[in-house]
């Protein structure tokens, strides 16, 4: 999985072309396990795979040519996110499966790295061009109200009816170890299955307020 998003980053050192450096030696362990398979893509920089997981290692020679900001101190850059952040940032060459005139390094970086994305290329995302920066709006734009957290059926708790679901909501849908902000509601489970906004359900006047005692917490 991807490591927490760092800060913004502020100057970035894109030098290119990127200079050759000495080869490094074929990884046999990483942060996922031992390193079943490995390919080198240029000087420096190893693919890997285990068994689990995989992602992109990058030579300390090279390191500084990626932004400190997202840059991993031991050299790392997992398989799911990170691995699109040298390979723009090393104009690393096209992976010989991807088609046409996709490039998945640099589509991968816009949609999790947005500030980082506009920032090397120069440009403004606009609404809908980048999951990370629309999710972050959506957030921003509902910080004040309830998003739904948890959800429950008369399977949790004999006081919801089957045709019913249990919501848990906290305010800005940020869950808090001392459920300060915290409102619970009973929803038709018709209404809870009408299609949602993939990045938060916000309560609405559907949601009919309920109280802690109704849904126990250590369930929600």
């Amino acid at each position: 999985m991807p490591r927490a998003t760092r800060s913004t980053p502020t100057a970035l050192p894109i030098l290119f072309p990127v200079p050759a450096v000495e080869a490094t030696p074929r990884p046999t362990d990483s942060p996922w396990g031992r390193v079943d398979n490995a390919r080198q893509i240029i000087p420096g920089v190893w693919k890997v795979s285990t068994g689990g997981h995989g992602g992109v290692h990058v030579s300390a020679d090279l390191q500084p040519l990626i932004p400190e900001s997202h840059r991993a101190r031991d050299g790392w850059y997992e398989e799911d996110q990170e691995w699109s952040i040298p390979w723009t940032f090393l104009d690393l060459p096209r992976e010989t499966y991807w088609k046409g005139d996709t490039d998945h390094a640099r589509n991968a970086l816009r949609h999790a790295y947005p500030d980082l994305y506009e920032a090397r290329y120069g440009v403004t995302l606009q609404p809908g061009e980048s999951h990370a920066k629309d999710h972050r709006a959506f957030m921003t734009r509902h910080a004040d109200d309830y998003l739904v957290t948890g959800a429950l059926s008369t399977c949790h708790n004999a006081n919801i009816g089957k045709d019913q679901v249990g919501i848990v909501a906290e305010r800005g849908g940020q869950r808090r170890p001392d459920r300060h902000d915290t409102r619970y509601y009973l929803v038709p489970r018709s209404v809870y299955d009408q299609p949602r906004h993939p990045y938060g359900t916000l309560v609405t006047d559907e949601y009919v307020q309920t109280n802690a005692q109704f849904i126990p917490l250590e369930q929600a």
